[in-house]
């Protein structure tokens, strides 16, 4: 495995470029502290974080609860049932779990089923826990949990094969930079899997708007929105996508029924650019890097 003590990057970036990175490293040292108060709170079985606002601490509460509903649903397994079909075979991959924390539901998979696997997070106390995971699973020989951020990585052009990355590209305001250094680091033909929040709905962005004035991680959270989908189509291949929390994060208030046809428009509609996508709260895409 690459050192990260030892300089292997090979960047060419414009002075508009550094100066944005700069800017984003010095915001995720403070989106560090935060998910440390948040890694704290969830030690305390409290919801209620004490670097976060009333505001952000009431919006959490409420995302947390849609998600438990979707879940219940059968959202998150439709969805790591598509992610492990775009993941395939990964027995000869080298892959980076981008935002590991202390473990996504596939982190592990993952880990056993690639050749070599990297886990990065901004969190040490978290990033400590999937570590612990990874060895109590036989997996440390070739998998490695470390507490790094993404944008002063030393890895070489070309190092990755994947990326997995679960809720994390939509941290990053200047996300250009973001995506050229995940174009850096991936092979040609190498593949991006993301999963986001995703603001084009009015009542989310509207709700969204009213929100932003009171909440405490607005400086790393960006949601997706129409000119977010069209960068990433600057910088990567989008060869799928999929809404979710769409029709199906009304579905539970009608019963277990509504709930699985709820989830079933969305899974065989929000999977396209249209309407019912854009419709969606979540989405998720498999991203191609271009052949260079």
């Amino acid at each position: 495995m690459i050192d990260q003590s030892e300089d292997h990057s090979q960047r060419n970036e414009s002075a508009q470029d550094r100066d944005a990175r700069q800017r984003m490293l010095q915001i995720n040292r403070r989106q560090a502290e935060f998910y440390e108060s948040r890694a704290e709170a969830a030690a305390e079985n409290t919801d209620n974080e004490k670097a976060a606002s009333a505001a952000t601490n009431l919006w959490t509460r409420m995302r947390r609860f849609v998600q438990r509903a979707g879940k219940e649903a059968g959202v998150a397994d439709s969805v790591y049932a598509l992610h492990r079909r775009w993941l395939g075979d990964l027995s000869d991959s080298r892959v980076l779990d981008l935002g590991a924390a202390s473990g996504n539901p596939l982190s592990l998979e993952i880990a056993e089923l690639s050749r070599e696997y990297h886990a990065i997070d901004l969190s040490q106390s978290q990033i400590e826990v999937l570590q612990e995971r990874l060895t109590a699973a036989g997996l440390a020989a070739k998998a490695r949990a470390y507490m790094l951020d993404f944008l002063g990585n030393n890895w070489p052009a070309e190092y990755f094969d994947v990326v997995y990355a679960h809720s994390v590209l939509h941290h990053f305001e200047y996300l250009s930079v973001m995506l050229t250094e995940l174009s850096r680091v991936l092979r040609p033909g190498g593949l991006v899997i993301s999963t986001d929040p995703i603001q084009t709905d009015p009542i989310n962005r509207l709700a969204r708007i009213i929100y932003r004035p009171f909440q405490t991680d607005r400086d790393w959270e960006w949601p997706f929105t129409r000119k977010t989908l069209r960068a990433l189509g600057q910088h990567f291949q989008i060869e799928e996508v999929q809404g979710y929390n769409g029709l199906s994060k009304f579905g539970f208030l009608f019963g277990s029924s509504a709930a699985r046809a709820a989830l079933e428009f969305d899974m065989n509609r929000a999977n396209r650019i249209g309407i019912p996508f854009y419709m969606c709260w979540q989405c998720t895409l498999k991203l191609r890097n271009e052949i260079r």
